[in-house]
């Protein structure tokens, strides 16, 4: 897995790649720890790369999204493939965010 984390304008961008599985959940966490303690006004995670997503990995995406929600921010989901998007709407989290 790798993450890369950009600001770009008024918008903090999260680039997945990769695998984020119940191994590599808490590296998922730490990489993105600074964004949560930061100003988290527009936060949009990009999921193009992301091949598989534990349940580890959806716990990491809710914790992301109660913490934008704490602070008045958004967070966006963007081009999530959908064999991945299929795992949100089995577990009903698909109602919890926004999809790009």
């Amino acid at each position: 897995m790798e993450i890369i984390i950009e600001n770009i304008d008024n918008a903090t961008i999260i680039k997945i790649e990769g695998r984020i599985d119940t191994l590599n959940s808490v590296e998922f966490d730490a990489k993105t720890q600074p964004v949560m303690q930061g100003n988290m006004e527009n936060v949009v995670l990009d999921c193009n790369e992301l091949s598989y997503i534990s349940s580890s990995g959806l716990r990491g995406f809710l914790s992301l999204q109660k913490n934008a929600i704490a602070k008045h921010g958004n967070l966006i989901i963007r081009n999530m493939k959908p064999e991945i998007k299929k795992v949100f709407d089995m577990t009903g989290f698909s109602k919890m965010f926004k999809f790009e």
